[in-house]
């Protein structure tokens, strides 16, 4: 049996991490945050040419290490597992949509009328079609800071918001993600009192104001409304 002063010390510098507290490893990552977001922004923007694909992979980065179940990264060796972990997440995107392109489309269904090709909902996403082209465009212009939620997202705001990014285990990062944001417009499709009330209740979480915009199902019923019609319309 080895004596006690014939022990070795381990080397603690053998390995880039070390084990905090359970506080201390919150701050690490916000001090990581901090430190390092704009580096991460930089690498991710320049290899995916834009600001919108570099934003998420700063979030992609950033909720994998806090995901991780490895200690918290030493402040020495961060810098450049950052500027690794933006390339490598950088990379896999730009392969994902490489693939995505790739991926061959089904054969269409046999003597099926031309009609029945899919058509998409005018608009960029659900906010604009929601709420109609040029009144999303106002919204924006008026204020380029806004969050936005829609019945579905209301409702679901503590499973896709807060625990998507994280913020039920970190919430400090909060006003590292939505700090640029100066107000929720909730988009309300049905409004029930319930919605608005959780609409309410995420903007006061966020630290931002709150309005509440009614635009109904906007282009997403027109376009239902289209698609019966033609439907109908055809020769049985």
């Amino acid at each position: 049996m080895i004596g006690d002063d014939t022990m070795k010390e381990k080397d603690v510098h053998a390995s880039p991490l070390t084990r905090p507290a359970p506080e201390a490893a919150s701050d690490s990552v916000t001090a990581l945050f901090t430190q390092h977001h704009e580096r991460v922004f930089r690498v991710a923007r320049r290899i995916t040419g834009n600001a919108s694909d570099a934003e998420d992979v700063l979030q992609t980065v950033f909720l994998r290490i806090m995901r991780r179940d490895e200690p918290p990264l030493r402040a020495d060796d961060a810098a450049n597992y950052l500027h690794r972990a933006a390339t490598n997440a950088s990379l896999d995107l730009l392969r994902r949509r490489k693939a995505a392109k790739a991926e061959p489309l089904p054969e269409p269904v046999p003597d099926a009328p031309a009609e029945e090709g899919v058509e998409r909902i005018p608009g960029a996403h659900c906010y604009e079609f929601f709420a109609g082209r040029e009144a999303f465009a106002a919204l924006a212009d008026e204020e380029p800071g806004t969050f936005y939620l829609t019945d579905f997202l209301a409702r679901h705001f503590d499973r896709l918001v807060i625990r998507g990014l994280g913020l039920d285990r970190h919430p400090e990062l909060a006003a590292q993600y939505f700090g640029n944001y100066r107000r929720l417009v909730y988009l309300a499709q049905v409004g029930a009192p319930e919605q608005v009330d959780a609409a309410r209740e995420a903007a006061r979480r966020l630290g931002l104001a709150f309005e509440l915009r009614q635009t109904a199902y906007g282009g997403l019923e027109r376009s239902l409304r289209i698609a019966v019609e033609r439907e109908t319309a055809w020769p049985g």
